[in-house]
């Protein structure tokens, strides 16, 4: 027991700090205080207990998830809504049909 004890107290809780290097370093603590989700509304609203409120709305064509909506609606409210978009910008990779040289799902 105690090996395992030391074992795990070196990988997690003295990190060499030549290897340990954090990519991103998150300011806000998250505690929600409410979550209303309205599926026919296509909806979720995420209110924070210092009373911020993030909202995720579908558009028409998209398929109600209220799990979605609540990890969007918390990633907006980490990281705000403009800088969430740069991010999400930078980082996503669009699949091209090869035959039809168009989006996949476009018409």
């Amino acid at each position: 027991m105690n090996y395992e004890y030391e074992r795990l107290k070196r990988l997690f809780l003295e990190p060499d700090p030549i290897d340990f290097e954090p990519t991103y370093t998150i300011d806000k603590c998250i505690i929600i205080k409410h979550i209303h989700c309205d599926p026919k509304a296509k909806v979720t609203v995420v209110i924070f207990e210092d009373n911020s409120k993030e909202i995720c709305r579908c558009t028409k064509d998209d398929v109600y998830n209220e799990y979605a909506g609540i990890c969007i609606c918390i990633a907006k409210h980490l990281y705000g809504k403009s800088k969430l978009e740069k991010f999400i910008d930078t980082k996503k990779t669009v699949v091209y049909n090869k035959t039809t040289n168009q989006k996949k799902g476009a018409k």
